[in-house]
């Protein structure tokens, strides 16, 4: 279920602590035989500028020929349309890659750092693939559409199987 859900736009695991969401994607991402882009977000990546810093450095490492991508993420400043231009445009020079979004419920409470993965998730390339990890249920807009269209699978600590739709 893990496999199948990497290979579409968005996988999201939802789980209270302690369900092994982090283990078994740690298990199921070399299988994916793609690069895994790994972001364990806390409190103080819920400012977007400093999300997008990881971010971009999580895909350089996974991704090493991306690495000049850097600096020019870390002076966006606070304008977020800029920063999510930037964010799109660096995504866009991916191969196919997986990015991990680990512990979102953390910075879940800032709506920018929503709104900015809806326009990510809205928008990524055909070669990039996001997992999100949390705790809660996001209130991700885009999720919805994602859904419907089957381009997201939710597994959550209620199911055994992956979902269209959730439970």
């Amino acid at each position: 279920m893990v496999r199948e859900g990497i290979a579409r736009r968005l996988l999201l695991l939802c789980a209270e602590a302690g369900y092994g969401k982090t283990s078994l994607l740690l298990s199921a991402l070399p299988e994916a035989g793609m690069p895994a882009a790994w972001l364990t977000l806390d409190e103080s990546d819920a400012d977007p500028n400093l999300l997008g810093a990881g971010l971009i450095a999580a895909v350089c490492a996974a991704v090493p020929e991306t690495g000049d991508l850097v600096p020019s993420i870390l002076t966006m400043g606070p304008d977020m349309a800029d920063l999510r231009r930037a964010l799109l445009g660096a995504l866009d020079t991916l191969p196919e890659t997986v990015i991990v979004l680990d512990d979102f419920h953390t910075v879940e409470r800032n709506p920018e750092i929503v709104r900015l993965v809806d326009e990510l998730l809205g928008n990524l390339p055909p070669p990039v693939h996001l997992v999100i990890a949390t705790r809660t249920w996001p209130r991700l807009q885009v999720l919805p559409r994602l859904l419907v269209q089957g381009q997201a699978t939710t597994v959550d600590h209620s199911t055994s199987s992956s979902h269209g739709t959730r439970p």
